[in-house]
């Protein structure tokens, strides 16, 4: 089969018509390593696996885009160790959206797998050992198919509403997690807490309140949480951040918000009424003191713990 001439321009391999002796370009990056096109075939794309040229109806030559974009084109060339190593530095932390779509839940599309994972043989090779295949089930419908996702918990964080956090498998690998709820009610009882001490490697947990409220108020239930995480000698191992708007709670300002509020709301009531109420109604001034009104008992012992507050009250 007559062969074309072909010119190496830069980046741009050129294939010259017999016929017609016009110019096709292709936006090669090494044009050396590829065969010239056959006689009287319109081209514009390549394909490297098989070597085989395919008509494109629309664009025949690159973009300015295209031609002024960095190259480096002897990556193929480089040592294996070396690619291998570029490889691994070219992962980057991702934040992955679990479940749900843009019309219902978060209003996210879930993430697609990494990049590189498809790019080819030799990165799927290389990059695959730092991702675990990860799935999520419908605990309200059986019958869904299995969702898969890859993730990389080293550095990888992940995103998905309450709900979702009890299907979700290995829940004992996560790291960095971030959890929409419509529900501090049902996010303390059902979605979250009975599976939150699985997550043995849980480090920050992040949680956005959908529930919303008055903005002097809203973080009433959600204190709640935070005392059964935080209020008590074996506190919760991870940090938890809980968001509405511009205000977040956290361990650190939880009970100082607490307090400050109920000083606000009940000083005046207790100081009209005060055959209304005991001693131990009154809110404490000391924002650090475990001791609190009937409404939050104070702080939680654990059974063998041997700390001064254990004798704070009687």
């Amino acid at each position: 089969m007559q062969r074309n001439k072909t010119l190496a321009v830069g980046h741009i391999t050129r294939v010259r018509h017999p016929q017609s002796g016009n110019d096709i370009h292709l936006p090669f990056e090494t044009p050396q390593l590829f065969p010239t096109a056959p006689t009287g075939i319109n081209i514009a794309t390549f394909s490297v696996q098989t070597h085989r040229f395919f008509p494109h109806p629309y664009r025949l030559a690159p973009t300015m885009a295209e031609l002024t974009r960095p190259r480096f084109s002897s990556f193929p060339l480089l040592p294996l160790e070396l690619r291998r190593q570029i490889w691994e530095l070219s992962i980057e932390p991702r934040e992955v959206v679990i479940g749900g779509n843009k019309y219902r839940d978060h209003g996210r599309q879930p993430t697609p797998p990494p990049a590189l994972l498809h790019v080819c043989a030799e990165s799927r090779s290389c990059v695959q050992r730092f991702y675990t295949k990860c799935s999520m089930g419908n605990h309200r419908n059986p019958s869904v198919p299995l969702q898969y996702y890859w993730i990389n918990f080293d550095i990888d964080s992940l995103y998905t509403m309450d709900y979702h956090f009890k299907d979700f498998s290995p829940i004992n690998l996560i790291r960095r997690l971030t959890l929409v709820s419509n529900d501090s009610e049902f996010f303390y009882r059902a979605y979250f807490f009975p599976h939150a001490w699985e997550a043995k490697a849980l480090e920050t947990l992040t949680v956005i309140d959908q529930e919303g409220g008055p903005a002097d108020r809203w973080f009433l239930d959600w204190a709640d949480v935070m005392e059964d995480l935080y209020f008590r000698c074996d506190s919760a191992h991870f940090y938890t951040k809980i968001v509405y708007r511009d205000l977040v709670l956290t361990p650190d300002n939880w009970l100082k918000i607490d307090r400050q509020w109920r000083r606000k709301e009940w000083g005046p009531e207790m100081e009209e009424n005060p055959h209304l109420y005991g001693p131990d109604d009154a809110v404490s001034e000391d924002d650090d003191d475990p001791r609190d009104s009937r409404y939050r008992p104070g702080w939680h012992h654990s059974e063998d713990c041997n700390c001064p507050q254990k004798k704070a009250r009687p």
